[in-house]
């Protein structure tokens, strides 16, 4: 099963989408804390990164310029959630892709 280590701020879309993912990947979560998530990705060997820019303002660009630093070998998937969408069945159309 591939890896997906999956990064944000924990909220209503962070859950969401973690629980979608859940269903088809292995899936480890950590908070949107720049020097915790280096460390703990020092130590896993995922096959893709999801990052959730969804609520992080200007941090989102540390976060990936410190992913491009330090891991650009593995793939990155940059995502951000209007709150609109959330609880709104917002994945219920990507069942296709599987």
């Amino acid at each position: 099963m591939k890896k997906v280590f999956f990064i944000g701020k924990f909220n209503d879309a962070f859950e969401e989408i973690k629980t979608y993912l859940a269903q088809f990947f292995s899936v480890q979560v950590c908070v949107d804390n720049l020097s915790v998530m280096l460390s703990v990705l020092k130590l896993s060997q995922p096959d893709i990164l999801v990052l959730n820019t969804t609520d992080m303002g200007e941090t989102k660009e540390e976060f990936i310029k410190a992913l491009k630093e330090n891991f650009s070998y593995i793939p990155l998937i940059s995502l951000e959630m209007s709150m609109d969408t959330v609880g709104a069945g917002a994945f219920g159309d990507l069942s296709k892709f599987r």
